[in-house]
């Protein structure tokens, strides 16, 4: 399952993938230059306490970001991380 997460302290999250009712995972979307988390997306990422945070980015690359988010290519997620989670 996927689902949008916004709290009304400016903590959000693009998408975020389930398994039963535990998240699994996050997934921020950034087409522009700037590819850093926001404060928003830093603080989701902290409260929801998993351990896939992935940023998908235009570029064809796959790095992290920090010890916790990944900024990497949609086509690099769908291939080769998508089915692990």
């Amino acid at each position: 399952m996927f689902i949008f997460i916004a709290r009304n302290d400016g903590a959000e999250i693009d998408l975020v993938i389930t398994r039963g009712n535990k998240p699994s995972a996050s997934i921020e979307i950034k087409y522009g230059s700037d590819v850093r988390p926001s404060r928003g997306n830093t603080e989701a990422v902290q409260t929801l306490k998993h351990s896939y945070n992935f940023i998908i980015i235009k570029d064809d690359e796959d790095y992290f970001f920090t010890k916790w988010i990944q900024d990497l290519w949609i086509q690099i997620f769908l291939s080769k991380y998508l089915n692990k989670l």
